[in-house]
């Protein structure tokens, strides 16, 4: 099945994924890489709606609900460095009515990807908003809860991507990962079942 790869996709697919660790997710090499600071930080979100956070809980704080992170990684993947909180309304004047909803983006990358081909990367991206962040056209359920699903490229040229939209209680998924190395689509529902939504914040 083909889809249109939007700019977006299309960028993740070309960028290098550098990766760290949370909830027993393995650190991969961020050698040199050094987190910004909460000033950094603070600069970055007044002038462009970024933080790079590097736990679950600051990204929580920053973004207004609890983030959370799926259960279930498959074996042999890593972290990316930093949890990236994205007010896309940042830099607008105030009489402007943005309403995009601020998103949370993980990143995962298999730690076997350094000797493969930059269109052999296997990765996993989970996107987390307290709003709606679009459905994709084909209806499919996750772990009980209503879901649609979408494949970008094809299988006679990888990476083929799946991506998959879903709601539980109020806070909004997305899914993506690319069916190559370990992932197929039956894991990404997997991975997908495996998150739950934390109602302590």
């Amino acid at each position: 099945m083909k889809a249109k790869i939007s700019c977006f996709l299309a960028i993740v697919l070309m960028l290098p994924i550098t990766l760290a660790a949370c909830g027993g997710v393995p650190i991969c090499d961020s050698e040199g890489v050094e987190p910004p600071t909460r000033a950094e930080n603070e600069a970055l979100w007044e002038e462009r709606g970024i933080w790079y956070a590097t736990t679950l809980e600051e990204a929580s704080e920053v973004a207004g609900f609890a983030v959370v992170s799926p259960r279930f990684i498959p074996e042999d993947f890593c972290r990316g460095p930093y949890i990236d909180v994205s007010d896309h309304c940042a830099g607008l004047p105030e009489s402007i009515d943005c309403g995009l909803p601020i998103q949370v983006t993980q990143f995962w990358g298999w730690l076997e990807d350094e000797a493969l081909e930059p269109g052999q990367l296997a990765f996993l991206m989970l996107v987390q908003s307290s709003g709606n962040i679009g459905t994709g056209n084909v209806p499919t359920e996750v772990g009980g809860y209503p879901a649609t699903i979408d494949y970008v490229g094809s299988e006679s040229d990888p990476p083929l991507l799946v991506i998959l939209k879903w709601e539980i209680d109020g806070m909004h998924f997305s899914l993506t990962g690319t069916i190559t190395g370990p992932i197929t689509e039956e894991v990404i529902y997997e991975i997908a079942a495996s998150v739950e939504v934390d109602r302590r914040l």
